[in-house]
């Protein structure tokens, strides 16, 4: 049954079948990406951070310059050719780089489809638009070109594509899978590594499905897992398999294993982190932390993250990060130069720190002036 008053926990704790034709999708050469990929990553270890708006009028993404040090400057707008939904997306990962960091996917939660912009530094070229094959996209995956978006609207499913070498989205057939319920309340989909399926947080169910992932990109049935915790809501793998998960309810986050033909096994089970409302989550590139922001208590919590997948609190009160008085600190991203950047839905900026050897976070930036309906991030 689906527990319906657990809808977007993290909310009321803030109050308190081809590519459609899109005007502006560019057919630019992959060797222009290619080149703005390698100045991205050279010696100087600049790099890029985009969010999106998630207007009702028009969509649009922000792209930030990061400097080595981890400071932002703004470095453009670009529309999606879709549109948001004007709220909060109660998700995680409705923005999101491909892994190589060639391409940004982005949800349309507000006309039903997802864009792919080719990344060129910070300036982004529009590929594609696509409708992602349900109501409301609020989160995508991606993993060696392989591309799921959670709809999260009525009849909730996940539905498959291929990104192609120019970034252009393509719809997989029979890919799309309903979740366990019609609307069941989810929060994100990610796919995991080494081929160990794709995996789906339900809020209303408290449960967490693995679909089993086949070499063509579809999937099999899924199998539900109930969270050690109430309200599962963000997540992250490290490198290693490891899934870690918020649990909004408890105020926790817990660790699992995934291994072949379906296992599915606990290793920390909901380890408090004594602020309220955690929902966001994210993994160091290294696999030594992970990190969640608590959408209720104006900070971020770390978490040492052992070889096994065992978690242990890095600070006693849960505060690893400040976020500021009366900050609403949202979804959060790692770049490759060990900087933790997080969305604070309430003051409308993106607060970064750099990343100690210890785990701990340092604040090294701020960037203001961004719209009361942001949503999302992706650094690299």
């Amino acid at each position: 049954m689906i527990k319906t008053h657990n809808w977007d926990w993290c909310a009321l704790a803030m109050v308190v079948a081809l590519p459609t034709a899109c005007s502006g999708i560019s057919d630019e050469s992959e060797s222009t990406t290619t080149q703005g990929e390698a100045a991205l990553h050279d010696e100087s270890h600049e790099g890029a951070v985009f969010t999106m708006s998630n207007d009702a009028q028009a969509n649009t993404v922000f792209a930030y310059h990061r400097s080595a040090d981890g400071s932002l400057d703004a470095a453009g707008q670009y529309a999606t050719a879709g549109i948001g939904t004007g709220a909060s997306l109660g998700s995680q990962g409705s923005v999101r780089l491909s892994g190589d960091g060639r391409f940004l996917l982005v949800v349309n939660a507000g006309s039903n489809d997802i864009s792919s912009f080719a990344v060129r530094g910070t300036h982004l070229t529009l590929r594609s638009k696509v409708p992602s094959g349900g109501m409301m996209p609020t989160s995508i995956a991606e993993r060696d070109h392989l591309v799921y978006a959670l709809n999260a609207g009525p009849n909730s499913n996940i539905s498959g594509f291929w990104l192609d070498a120019l970034g252009r989205l393509r719809p997989i057939a029979g890919s799309t899978r309903a979740l366990s319920a019609a609307m069941p309340s989810a929060a994100e989909v990610a796919i995991a590594p080494r081929g160990l399926g794709v995996v789906v947080t339900e809020k209303g169910t408290n449960l967490i499905d693995v679909f089993d992932l086949h070499f063509n990109g579809t999937l099999g049935n899924a199998e539900s897992h109930a969270s050690s915790g109430a309200v599962p809501y963000g997540f992250d793998f490290s490198s290693s398999g490891t899934l870690v998960v918020s649990e909004a309810a408890p105020g926790a986050v817990s660790s699992y294993r995934l291994g072949r033909s379906g296992t599915f096994s606990t290793i920390s089970a909901t380890v408090a982190d004594n602020q309220k409302a955690p929902c966001w989550v994210v993994v160091a590139h290294d696999g030594r932390f992970a990190y969640t922001a608590n959408a209720g208590s104006s900070s971020i919590s770390g978490y040492s993250l052992a070889w096994d997948g065992a978690l242990q609190l890095l600070d006693a009160n849960g505060v690893t990060g400040d976020m500021g008085q009366n900050a609403k600190p949202l979804d959060m991203a790692i770049d490759q130069a060990k900087h933790l950047y997080a969305v604070d839905a309430a003051n409308h900026l993106i607060d970064g720190f750099a990343i100690g050897e210890t785990g701990n976070l340092t604040p090294v930036t701020s960037a203001t002036g961004l719209p009361s309906t942001l949503v999302g991030i992706a650094a690299m």
